[in-house]
């Protein structure tokens, strides 16, 4: 195998395939690397989502002889995340609401907490946590130059090809090719005119 034909492989199946490996790779730490920068404005990360029983629910949930002791909290008791999160519940179409803020009563809340409120007892757990999804710092940048470097990996042979194509023309000469650059060559149906 000559050199020529060595440098042609390399850069005509070995370059793409390494292309195409890198940006595998920098998709896979792009993606979430960038989700990791914008999720805050996407979703309530880090904010746990309280579910609020309605006082007929509560009765079924806290009755009965089974029943776990559950720890009774006022209303006032409730900081001022904690009780809009519930007020917001109540009014919600699934009875669920993002406490965002200061939620000190989240040990009661995690177990599950009634809670006196108008005179009334309402049941109310978190039912997600909304965690925050963590990356690598430099997931998203080193990423983003992977998908850059295989795209130009990629992209090498058309321009190799081109480049040996130039180079030919420059040694071998217009006139040995029977054109001068620019021109095209008149084809078969053309001579015979």
């Amino acid at each position: 195998m000559s050199d020529d034909e060595s440098t042609s492989t390399l850069f005509t199946y070995v370059a793409p395939f390494v292309g195409v490996l890198l940006i595998a790779v920098g998709i896979a730490g792009a993606v979430p690397g960038g989700y990791a920068l914008i999720q805050d404005e996407l979703r309530d990360c880090g904010e746990p989502t309280i579910v609020v029983e309605s006082p007929e629910r509560t009765a079924d949930i806290v009755g009965g002889e089974d029943a776990p002791d559950f720890r009774r909290l006022a209303f006032a008791e409730l900081s001022d995340a904690e009780a809009a999160a519930f007020e917001d519940a109540l009014t919600a179409p699934r009875g669920e609401a993002h406490v965002e803020g200061a939620f000190p009563n989240r040990a009661a809340f995690e177990r599950g907490a009634v809670i006196d409120y108008e005179g009334e007892e309402y049941y109310a757990t978190i039912v997600a946590e909304n965690t925050c999804f963590t990356a690598p710092a430099l997931g998203f940048p080193l990423g983003v130059f992977a998908i850059g470097l295989g795209t130009v990996c990629v992209l090498m042979p058309p321009l190799y090809r081109k480049l040996v194509e130039l180079e030919r023309e420059s040694t071998v000469g217009p006139a040995e090719t029977g054109t001068r650059r620019g021109e095209s060559r008149p084809t078969d149906t053309e001579e015979g005119r």
